[in-house]
């Protein structure tokens, strides 16, 4: 037996974390498509939260050894990713949902990214679903290829496109910095506006990357979630809005408050629909001002709020 002691692993380059909630039909794709990146130097953490149906198994069937699997009690995918996290040992963290896909380049593109601006907290890219592109709809809300920084004068509905742009599957972060601004949103088992609490912590802590390309695929079909059907809970964003501004810079703190009043009214016209219109007054009540009157959501919201919306909402419901 030698004295020498062993070699240490050099930590992979980028730390990949797909949370698995009953995805056996999906997740089998999902984790091919990372094995299948050209860039090689990376660990999958597949954290199982709680699944039931078996798909856990597409883990060990793979036969990769940069793939392990952490499981856990049903916690939410917030709660998943962040697990993952704590277990990462690459300089970048990516995020794949397991229902979601990459091109083949998608790490290599990002990763080259972010070497070449250092400055940037994350590098965040385009995705398509199976019908279309969302690239022709990010261009009209102003998004440019390159870096982008907020500064005071940003205008408040270019912050809600560029967080409306990070999706989880398409963010590759450094560790250090999604460590430093505390994760996803994970309390109460939530399960939605998880991922844009966090990108909302991101673009008000740094430089964000945008890699105008669509280099993802989401199967908007298999989501567990599909918010269309169903009432939508009360976003992280506003629940943990002292968190948020914690994370801003102080300077940017007013423009934070103008992105979640624009939030406020789109939600606030979102739970008038599903009959919950003391929760809508409540929103524009501590979200919005007098002087976000100027913006359309945040009229529109105060006016869904309002006892005439209530009425018009229940009205639409009684019609055959």
């Amino acid at each position: 037996m030698s004295d020498e002691p062993a070699a240490k692993v050099a930590a992979p380059r980028v730390s990949v974390i797909v949370p698995l909630f009953n995805k056996a039909p999906s997740v089998a794709r999902s984790l091919a498509s990372i094995a299948n990146q050209t860039h090689r130097d990376l660990e999958a953490i597949v954290v199982d939260d709680g699944s039931t149906d078996g798909g856990d198994a597409a883990v060990a069937a793979l036969g990769d050894p940069r793939f392990r699997l952490i499981r856990q009690a049903n916690a939410g995918p917030g709660a998943a990713r962040n697990r993952g996290i704590a277990h990462a040992s690459g300089e970048y963290v990516a995020f794949l949902d397991a229902d979601d896909t990459w091109d083949p380049t998608y790490l290599e593109r990002m990763i080259a990214r972010l070497d070449a601006q250092p400055e940037a907290v994350a590098a965040v890219c385009s995705y398509r679903t199976e019908r279309r592109s969302l690239l022709p709809r990010r261009l009209r809300e102003g998004l440019r290829d390159g870096l982008a920084r907020i500064v005071p004068e940003t205008p408040a509905p270019f912050v809600v496109a560029l967080v409306a742009f990070m999706d989880p599957c398409t963010i590759v972060v450094r560790r250090a910095d999604v460590v430093r601004v505390g994760g996803f949103y994970e309390r109460d088992r939530c399960v939605y506006g998880e991922d844009a609490f966090l990108a909302f912590k991101l673009v008000f802590s740094g430089a964000i990357q945008l890699v105008l390309a669509d280099l993802a695929t989401k199967y908007l079909e298999c989501s567990a979630l599909n918010v269309r059907r169903r009432a939508r809970p009360l976003e992280p964003l506003f629940v943990g809005a002292a968190e948020l501004r914690a994370c801003a810079k102080p300077e940017l703190r007013p423009l934070l408050d103008d992105a979640l009043a624009l939030r406020a009214g789109k939600a606030a016209c979102v739970m008038t629909y599903w009959g919950r219109h003391r929760e809508a007054r409540s929103l524009v009540a501590g979200f919005t001002r007098r002087r976000d009157l100027l913006r359309g959501w945040v009229v529109l919201g105060r006016l869904c709020a309002s006892p005439i919306g209530a009425l018009a909402a229940a009205a639409r419901q009684l019609k055959p």
